[in-house]
């Protein structure tokens, strides 16, 4: 590419590309044409000029197989995204496949089989993924979807207070029910994510599409319930326990329930709301794959839950699998604040 033509579309200099008439014959050793360096860096004018003039570029695709959409899509540039969808829209439809220009710029992948979807949200650019699903509804995506597009994110969750941000996200949800299972690497859906955040209304709305996914683990065994405890999210908590009340009695991969993952993280708020509602009543001295209570846990971290030491369902002579009471962990670790309340309440 000639280097004039290539500084103007990276620095943004839209009046060098108006003198040149050949745009589609310039391109890199990697095959990005003028389009594909305006769009990476984020030159909107250059975008709308080169679009204006040379369409044919939309559907170019570099040595790795990306579009101009791919490129805007990753760095996040909606803006980009809506002037690359927006010149799709004008035309029609492609005489080869039938679809819509759009439909089909949409569901191009590139060579890791990636779409422009897959790349905003695995960069977390939500704004981006919202303009690419509510563009092409009906398309099945596949791959890596972190699910904390669906449960994270300043600027679009409904728990933000935006009632037609709200209505917007329940009809993505209805058109895209499978978003609601799709997990990322570490087995996070997105009511894992909107649990993490305490993101109420969110933990709401997906329970709303699918209560299955109160019942979901990650690769760790943890529920939505797990997480929601282990943060003393306790109003996401009350969603699920709610919604769900037989959550309560999953346990993650090291047998734990979600009061043992409260009290392991010193959250007293959560285990004060276990503590007061039934459905925990026979999981209080439940035993880990340890054969840890929770209270064995509150002594081995040292914690003070006065809620727990003090309620008087707790087994407090319970043994784990090492033969030992909690008072018997409480004196091994010096742990003497917690030691000197256990003792007074036996």
């Amino acid at each position: 590419m000639d280097r004039k033509l290539f500084k103007a579309a990276m620095d943004g200099h839209v009046q060098i590309l108006k003198q040149c008439n050949q745009l589609e014959c310039q391109s890199t050793p990697t095959g990005n044409t003028v389009l594909h360096i305006a769009s990476l860096n984020g030159r909107s004018q250059c975008v709308e000029h080169v679009l204006s003039t040379c369409t044919p570029l939309l559907k170019t695709v570099n040595k790795k197989g990306e579009t101009p959409l791919h490129i805007a899509a990753r760095k996040g540039y909606a803006d980009i995204v809506g002037a690359l969808i927006e010149c799709a829209r004008t035309q029609g439809k492609d005489m080869e496949s039938g679809f819509g220009v759009v439909e089909e710029m949409v569901r191009m992948v590139n060579e890791e089989k990636d779409t422009a979807l897959h790349m905003a949200v695995r960069n977390g650019w939500v704004k981006v993924g919202e303009l690419l699903v509510r563009e092409d509804p009906e398309f099945e995506y596949y791959g890596e979807f972190p699910g904390s597009w669906w449960a994270h994110g300043e600027n679009r969750l409904a728990c933000s207070g935006d009632s037609q941000r709200q209505r917007n996200d329940i009809k993505i949800l209805e058109k895209k029910r499978f978003l609601t299972d799709i997990a990322d690497e570490d087995g996070w859906t997105p009511l894992h994510y909107a649990a993490h955040f305490n993101h109420v209304k969110m933990v709401r709305l997906l329970l709303k599409q699918e209560k299955s996914a109160a019942y979901t683990p990650n690769k760790e065994g943890k529920t939505a319930l797990h997480i929601a405890a282990s943060r003393g999210h306790t109003e996401s908590m009350q969603e699920l326990i709610s919604e769900c009340p037989d959550c309560c009695e999953l346990v993650d991969g090291r047998g734990q329930n979600a009061l043992h993952v409260a009290v392991e993280n010193n959250e007293g708020g959560a285990v004060g709301l276990m503590l007061k509602n039934p459905l925990f009543g026979s999981l209080i001295n439940e035993k880990d794959v340890d054969g840890n209570t929770p209270l064995h846990l509150l002594a081995t971290w040292g914690c003070y839950i006065r809620s727990l030491i003090i309620e008087p369902r707790v087994d407090k002579s319970a043994y784990n699998a090492e033969n030992l009471t909690a008072l018997d962990i409480a004196s091994c670790t010096h742990q003497f604040s917690t030691l000197k309340v256990c003792q007074m309440q036996i």
